[in-house]
């Protein structure tokens, strides 16, 4: 699944919402090879399916 950041959006709160768990944010910076937890409006994040 692809989401595209907004405004607000950090790593741990896709993560909460797409995966259930904040915890979880390093599977989204290890998918889409994120050196930095630094996120931008508009940058599209690929997220991994529950």
């Amino acid at each position: 699944m692809v989401v595209i950041v907004k405004k607000g959006d950090t790593l741990w709160k896709i993560s909460r919402k797409y995966l259930g768990k904040g915890t979880r944010f390093k599977e989204i910076m290890k998918l889409n090879n994120l050196k930095k937890i630094t996120i931008h409006v508009g940058q599209k994040l690929k997220v991994p399916v529950k």
